[in-house]
């Protein structure tokens, strides 16, 4: 038996099959996002067409903003779609033969769960997620359990206030890189770029990257303190400026940390199938995390 984990993400969209029962990756394939919402569920339907089988079990959906009930409140790349009900659409178009259950969940919420669940920190009960990319997600687990809040709107840490009522998906995310290196430096680069001059030395990026860190640094101090988490994890395309941001990010903490006493790791979480796991593992286990 198996379970299709899928991360509908901004710019791609990730699948995953994993055998439920040893949660073993099966097969996996990414897409780049279609620009419309027909186009999306579309594109959707036939991953899971293509993916599915007999032995499918269950369908697991990470979806970008407060999700509750199979309701994404909004596509970030979509303008002008709130309050969307994913799931039901999404049932309708599959007319699935199979009658598979489809879980929708917060895409910085399967980033968390699958880190927790598939990483080494499944140990831990309290940790706090942050994605930065396209935009900035976060997702939280206390004692154990995945936090929502009451419309599914726990973590969405991109919305919080820093400085100079920006906030912080304005200030760190992919495209707030470019545009704050265009409104300093005058000419064009993507975060990409700016990432990767940093990691072969440029001393302009790199600096750069360290003064962009300190508002990272601001929210995490503001979020150490609220949820007292064990570890915090960062993953998405833009956390590869992690290692640019840490001495930012470590001053700031210190500064401001009273009560835990101990450096909080921080820790890059990229490179794993994690976003994927996660819805997956969320729908088989009927997303009562």
């Amino acid at each position: 038996m198996n379970i299709l984990g899928i991360d509908l993400g901004a710019t791609k969209i990730a699948l995953a099959k994993y055998d439920s029962k040893t949660w073993q990756k099966i097969c996996e394939t990414q897409i780049p996002t279609e620009n419309t919402v027909e186009e999306v569920i579309d594109q959707l339907a036939k991953l899971i067409h293509e993916y599915r089988d007999e032995e499918t079990e269950a369908i697991g959906i990470g979806a970008p903003g407060p999700t509750i009930n199979g309701i994404v409140e909004q596509f970030p790349n979509i303008p002008g779609i709130k309050h969307f009900n994913l799931k039901s659409i999404l049932e309708k178009t599959l007319k699935s033969p199979f009658h598979l259950p489809i879980t929708i969940e917060n895409d910085a919420n399967c980033f968390l769960m699958g880190a927790w669940q598939k990483g080494k920190y499944c140990d831990n009960n309290n940790l706090i997620g942050l994605t930065l990319g396209t935009g900035v997600g976060g997702a939280i687990i206390s004692e154990g359990k995945l936090i929502r809040g009451e419309n599914g709107a726990a973590g969405e840490f991109g919305h919080l206030l820093i400085r100079d009522k920006q906030t912080l998906e304005e200030l760190i995310s992919g495209p707030a890189l470019a545009r704050r290196w265009e409104d300093q430096f005058h000419e064009s680069s993507s975060g990409e770029e700016i990432v990767e001059a940093a990691e072969n030395g440029n001393q302009k990026a790199m600096r750069f990257l360290e003064h962009v860190g300190k508002d990272l640094g601001i929210a995490l101090a503001n979020l150490i303190l609220t949820f007292n988490p064990e570890v915090i994890l960062i993953g998405g395309s833009a956390a590869e400026a992690l290692p640019f941001y840490q001495d930012s990010i470590s001053e700031i903490i210190r500064k401001n940390d009273q009560f835990t006493g101990t450096q909080i790791p921080i820790v890059q979480a990229n490179g794993e199938d994690f976003a994927t796991f996660g819805s997956a593992w969320l729908a088989a286990n009927n997303n009562t995390a």
